[in-house]
């Protein structure tokens, strides 16, 4: 009876260390034609935001509306930032003032004064399941 209830222990403890998955569902909003591809980074806090996180997808740009997804995330605080490739180089181009020349957001729609928003800004908790988040773009 007492191994049964130090097994029992034992695997609860076990369990509660598991981080479950998740899945992100992310729109954007406002892209303005069907050129080009969007592109979405999910970062964790320590990750270079918005410039280098580990976790990256693309889709088809579609006017109006465009939703990527995110499979197998687990649960905590990311910042999304979303740019428009509308000429697929493979990077957010900017004019000479070093002003966005392609349409780009962040998550919860934050901005930065003079350069991209900061993490805490930008930052949404992803729980077990599945989680969905908007994001407008700004051309």
């Amino acid at each position: 009876m007492k191994s049964n209830q130090i097994l029992f222990a034992f695997l609860i403890g076990l369990l509660s260390n598991i981080t479950f998955a998740a899945d992100v569902t992310l729109e954007v909003n406002n892209v303005i034609s069907d050129r080009g591809h969007i592109v979405a980074a999910l970062c964790e806090r320590g990750e270079v935001f918005p410039r280098k996180c580990a976790r990256v997808t693309r889709e088809s740009a579609l006017k109006s509306v465009t939703k990527l997804y995110f499979k197998n995330v687990p649960k905590g605080t990311f910042a999304i930032t979303v740019f428009h490739d509308e000429n697929d180089d493979g990077k957010l181009n900017v004019d000479a003032s070093n002003i966005p020349a392609e349409g780009y957001g962040f998550s919860r729609d934050a901005v930065g004064h003079f350069g991209p928003p900061k993490f805490d800004d930008a930052a949404v908790a992803v729980i077990d399941g599945n989680n969905q988040f908007t994001i407008n773009l700004i051309y």
